[in-house]
């Protein structure tokens, strides 16, 4: 097996450099919630400099943004049976996700009371998708709805059908939009720039606190929850602050770091190392948009296709985190063997896969036909893993796609 220390790292970043900007400031730690308290911890911990070299962090060279300075609100009543909504929002020219970094089904909305739920996207997103029960036998989503960069309320859901591309029909959800608060509704959410950020910290830290700390040297705790692989803590940062710091919520911090070119509209992904600097733990960037999988092995992945597939695509993913190989739909080339027969080498943290290729009858350059998400998860354990993609579909129109070892 092949070893893989980020099989993919942020496609677009710039340098982010360990140790720079320190930042020290006063007075005392503040609790769970976000506070603009300025912060104290000790500057250095009880533990000894480690041997060898420090890690090396990457250098990113082609990324410089500007953070999104206006936006609009997301407002949705939640019908009965609808629990839990997350919205999944983007730009329809180019597919551009308006939350980097995070997987179906997007970012879990806000509850405002009333049954009423809310965010606030960046103006350049014109689509979105509201999704409810995730993760349940009973998961439900809306119909994609292009909407025009303004606030807007969705205070309905009405059903439908639509006919798949095996003929078969399904049960559709439609939004009703309102661009004006109805009676009861909460007023619209207030744009707030920021991005989705994870810190992976040592095995020896049993939390991770993160802090931002702005241009006069004041730190601020910024929430962060558990990821469900166990190590990385996420959360969302807003695009004020000059540098970055994590502690283990006692003695223990990491040096400063900065987001270099990156102002703001990037998720980031930060690893806090062993090593230490004068008593702080090492700290950088490993990435942008694209969240990296751990440390891991790979398996050798082939796939047959049928003859008229003749240039797969492949979208790997871990079905519990959520995290994929790929930062953006429809993934990567598949390698070609021979005819109707390709393949990849695929991290083991991967146990779903699609394969998908451009639907030659649509006129949509975006159309695509694919396989369905497997009912069992991947054996990653195995060298190789084969998959066949059959000529039979699913309720849904998408293709069956069979696996053996």
């Amino acid at each position: 097996m092949k070893k893989s220390l980020f099989p993919v790292l942020g496609a677009a970043a710039l340098l982010i450099l360990a140790g720079c900007g320190e930042t020290e400031t006063s007075s005392s730690a503040p609790s769970s919630e976000e506070s603009s308290e300025e912060t104290s911890l000790p500057a250095s911990s009880s533990e000894p400099e480690q041997e060898g070299e420090p890690t090396v962090y990457p250098t990113f060279d082609d990324l410089e943004t500007e953070p999104d300075t206006t936006g609009y609100s997301i407002s949705f009543k939640a019908p009965e049976g609808w629990n839990d909504p997350y919205l999944w929002a983007w730009t329809n020219e180019g597919g551009a996700n308006a939350f980097p970094g995070i997987a179906w089904p997007g970012r879990a909305m806000e509850d405002a009371g009333d049954g009423w739920y809310q965010l606030a996207v960046p103006t350049r997103v014109d689509m979105v998708i509201i999704a409810a029960n995730q993760g349940t036998d009973t998961a439900i989503q809306s119909e994609g709805l292009l909407i025009e960069g303004k606030d807007v309320w969705f205070d309905g859901v009405s059903e439908g059908t639509a006919q798949n591309e095996d003929g078969t029909s399904r049960v559709t959800y439609n939004l009703t939009a309102l661009d004006a608060a109805p009676e009861g509704a909460p007023a619209a959410r207030e744009y707030v720039s920021e991005a989705y950020f994870g810190v992976h910290v040592p095995n020896a830290w049993r939390t991770a606190e993160v802090y931002g700390v702005d241009g006069e040297g004041k730190a601020t705790l910024i929430p962060t929850e558990l990821d469900s692989d166990g190590y990385r803590f996420m959360g969302f940062a807003a695009s004020k602050y000059a540098s970055y710091y994590v502690t283990d919520g006692g003695s223990r911090r990491s040096v400063n770091f900065t987001l270099r070119g990156n102002n703001g509209n990037s998720a980031w992904f930060a690893d806090v190392g062993d090593y230490l600097y004068d008593g702080k733990n090492e700290a950088g960037v490993v990435a942008y948009d694209t969240k990296p999988l751990p440390p891991s092995d790979t398996y050798r992945l082939e796939v047959s296709v049928p003859e008229d597939w003749t240039e797969p695509y492949l979208w790997a993913w871990n079905k519990e985190s959520g995290v994929g190989m790929f930062s953006t739909w429809p993934g990567e080339a598949l390698v070609p063997i021979s005819d109707g027969l390709f393949t990849y080498d695929v991290s083991t943290t991967c146990d779903q896969i699609i394969i998908s290729i451009d639907d030659p009858n649509s006129e949509d350059e975006a159309a695509r036909l694919q396989t369905a998400d497997l009912t069992e998860n991947i054996d990653t354990t195995k060298e190789t893993v084969y998959a066949t993609v059959t000529g039979e579909t699913d309720e849904t129109g998408k293709y069956i796609l069979a696996i053996s070892y």
